[in-house]
């Protein structure tokens, strides 16, 4: 009966073990963030949920307004990271107003939370752009909100 007892317990274990990777394991990117491009006159806001699954998958929506108004959305088919930066890249699903991009590209930044932080956390986007191998080169701060690219 004991081993019987402990059979199961390991095998609890190794249940609640498992079901706690599934649920926060392995690299990822998420945030809702807010930022300024003054040198063009807009503000920016994007949602994104990226992750390297086979195949890569998740979702990404910019959208703009000051001198530029519009948005699209995606679905990510790319991502690779790299430390504490991520980029993603897919396909773009809806749009209004952007010229009708057919792909897009990010990428982010993640320089820690509160008294911990290194730096402001960072982005860029770019519109009708793939792969994922390299980081886009120019990154804007991000004013309000939250990235994390989890390790």
């Amino acid at each position: 009966m004991r081993k019987l007892v402990a059979i199961m317990g390991a095998g609890a274990l190794m249940l609640v073990s498992g079901a706690a990777m599934a649920a926060g394991g392995g690299p990822k990117a998420t945030g809702g963030v807010s930022w300024t491009n003054a040198a063009q006159g807009f503000d920016a806001k994007a949602t994104f949920n990226a992750q390297p699954d086979d195949p890569a998958k998740g979702t990404f929506r910019l959208e703009l307004s000051g001198s530029q108004n519009w948005w699209y959305k995606g679905e990510v088919t790319c991502y690779n990271q790299s430390g504490n930066v991520a980029t993603f890249s897919g396909v773009v699903t809806a749009s209004e107003g952007a010229g009708d991009p057919t792909t897009f590209k990010a990428t982010v930044e993640d320089n820690g939370q509160g008294s911990k932080a290194t730096g402001p956390d960072r982005i860029g986007t770019q519109r009708n752009a793939s792969g994922c191998s390299s980081h886009l080169p120019v990154l804007q701060n991000v004013t309000s909100g939250n990235l994390q690219v989890h390790q």
